[in-house]
């Protein structure tokens, strides 16, 4: 009986052992099912899983890389740099030859993100070219609360960086965001830019109005005294026989067709700037919107630590 009761005792306690070393491992999430996000925190807006998906298929396709997304609330212990590599190196992120996907990492409810990058393109794209790129793009809103907006904005700059990075431009039905964001710039520099022009019309407006005031009194005044002038040897009576010398002096009044013209030649300054401004409408990368295709080719990079982000 005894003997019995203590084989039950090893048991479970071997059972208990198992289960401990177990556990840290069942701390990492696994990989979804369109395996390029998996929003464990559940912060992510359906849009935004789209274009991470739309956006992989092509990226996969053309150049074997992925840029996978995943979202938890809570580390369990780890530091989240730890916790992101092991993603990436369990779930095989990227090529398995060029070792160049990249796994970005949210964990919400400790306020940490880490971005790790394949030991492949460790030396273009490195820790501290992310660390800028997340100071820029994503901390601001990361710390608002913004999740969803501070992942969007990261994910197309790294797509950007891809399309340079290979020569290659990533189009597909996904487009209306991005293109979108780019017009509100452009009308927003233009709202900027009429501003800047009514300004100086403005200023140049007050600057007519002074010079053709002047001008106004410089003829009442100047008429005024020529005519005293012209007047005044008009009445005089003959000296000696001889009539009085008379001068008729006709000034021309050229300076006011000067001044008017200086003023055209000023406002076409006001044309050109707004011409310039035109320029900035357009442009932006083709990359937002579509729908779900999934499908994961499989891969298999390997990150051998680095990366940036708050760990």
């Amino acid at each position: 009986m005894k003997f019995k009761a203590k084989i039950i005792s090893a048991v479970l306690a071997a059972s208990a052992l198992l289960a401990s070393l177990s556990a840290p491992a069942l701390a990492f999430i696994a990989a979804s099912e369109e395996f390029y996000v998996n929003d464990r925190a559940e912060v992510l807006s359906e849009d935004t899983e789209k274009t991470i998906i739309e956006q992989n298929r092509l990226l996969e396709e053309k150049t074997g890389a992925q840029v996978v997304v995943a979202t938890v609330r809570y580390l369990e212990g780890y530091y989240c740099d730890e916790y992101a590599v092991t993603l990436f190196n369990d779930w095989g992120v990227g090529d398995a030859d060029k070792n160049n996907g990249m796994l970005l990492l949210l964990a919400t409810e400790e306020k940490k993100a880490w971005l790790t990058q394949g030991s492949g393109i460790k030396k273009d794209f490195s820790s501290d070219y992310i660390d800028k790129l997340m100071d820029r793009y994503f901390w601001d809103d990361f710390d608002n609360k913004e999740y969803d907006k501070a992942v969007s904005n990261l994910f197309d700059e790294i797509i950007d960086w891809y399309e340079d990075e290979y020569d290659i431009k990533l189009t597909s039905s996904s487009t209306s965001k991005k293109v979108s964001k780019a017009a509100a710039e452009g009308i927003q520099n233009a709202v900027d830019t009429v501003k800047t022009v009514a300004g100086g019309i403005g200023k140049a407006s007050i600057a007519v109005v002074v010079i053709v005031f002047a001008i106004i009194l410089s003829i009442i005044f100047g008429g005024r005294s020529r005519r005293r002038r012209r007047n005044y040897f008009t009445n005089t009576p003959p000296l000696n026989g001889v009539p009085p010398m008379h001068f008729n002096h006709r000034p021309t009044y050229g300076g006011r067709r000067t001044s008017s013209s200086s003023f055209r030649s000023g406002s076409s300054g006001f044309s050109g700037r707004s011409s310039s401004s035109s320029r900035s409408f357009g442009g932006g990368h083709s990359s937002f919107g579509g729908g779900h295709s999934g499908g994961h080719s499989g891969g298999g990079g390997r990150s051998s630590g680095g990366g940036g982000g708050r760990r």
